[in-house]
C-alpha cells in the first residue's frame, strides 16, 4: 500500500473481535483527544491471552492548531496504520485495540500475546516508513487498563 509497500492487499487476518469500532472525542485540558476504539473486544479481549500493551507513537510532521493531522497527513498516518497491522497482526499473536490521536501525535495500541516479536521487529518497520519517525513501548497490561479507560 502507498506508500510503504507495492502489495496493496490486506494481509493481516480480520477477526470477529475486528470491530465494530467506535469514535469518542474528549477535550483533554483544552486539547482535543480522539479515540477510535475497537469495541469488538469489548466482552472478552483480556481474556484473549493477549496481556501485553504494545503502543506504537507517531507523532505529526506539521499538525494543525487544534493539534490534529493535517487531511495529506491522514492519509499517511492511515498507511502506517495498515503497515502496523499487517505486522503486528499477520501471525495472529496482536490485535489493534485502539488508535488515539491528540496534541501532535497518533498512538496505535495493540494487545499482544507477547512482547519480544513486536520489539523485534519494529526497526524493520521504521526503516519501512520515511515519513514519521515512530517510537515503540511496550508493557505488562493483563487487565487490559488502557483500553478499558476508552472502552465504556
Amino acid at each position: 500500500m502507498w506508500p510503504f509497500t507495492k502489495n496493496s492487499a490486506q494481509t493481516f487476518a480480520p477477526t470477529a473481535a475486528d470491530g465494530p469500532w467506535e469514535v469518542k472525542k474528549y477535550n483533554d485540558a483544552g486539547s482535543m483527544l480522539v479515540v477510535r476504539v475497537n469495541m469488538g473486544l469489548k466482552k472478552n479481549g483480556g481474556q484473549l491471552g493477549f496481556h501485553y500493551h504494545v503502543g506504537v507513537v507517531v507523532p505529526f510532521r506539521s499538525p494543525t492548531s487544534n493539534g490534529l493531522p493535517s487531511r495529506l497527513e491522514t492519509i499517511e498516518l492511515d498507511a502506517i496504520e495498515h503497515l502496523l497491522r499487517e505486522r503486528f497482526e499477520g501471525g495472529g499473536s496482536a490485535m489493534l485495540a485502539l488508535a488515539i490521536t491528540t496534541a501532535g501525535r497518533r498512538e496505535f495500541i495493540f494487545y499482544a500475546s507477547q512482547d519480544e516479536p513486536a520489539k523485534k521487529i519494529f526497526p524493520s518497520i521504521q526503516k519501512e516508513i520515511g515519513s514519521h519517525q515512530i517510537q515503540i513501548l511496550t508493557c505488562p497490561d493483563k487487565a487490559w487498563e488502557i483500553y478499558r479507560r476508552f472502552a465504556v
